[in-house]
């Protein structure tokens, strides 16, 4: 089987510490509160840009739903 979450979202931020990581995951991880779901940790990609990766493509789409996510 192939890796789990294969739906990734990027982001900016600007200075990412090990607990705003796991605090940005726990809010993807709640449904109701960002429109996320079941997603892998968070992964520095380069400079400010960030992603998370989800398990479905369907997940991805409802992020783009809920206008503002403010960590």
């Amino acid at each position: 089987m192939g890796e789990p979450y294969q739906h990734p979202v990027f982001f900016e931020f600007p200075s990412l510490d090990g607990e705003k990581a796991k605090g940005i995951k726990r809010y993807f991880d709640i449904r109701r509160k960002s429109g996320g779901g079941d997603c892998g940790s968070v992964t520095h990609v380069r400079d400010q840009v960030y992603s998370i990766a989800f398990k479905e493509q369907e997940v991805v789409l409802s992020l783009f739903i809920v206008t503002f996510h403010l960590f």
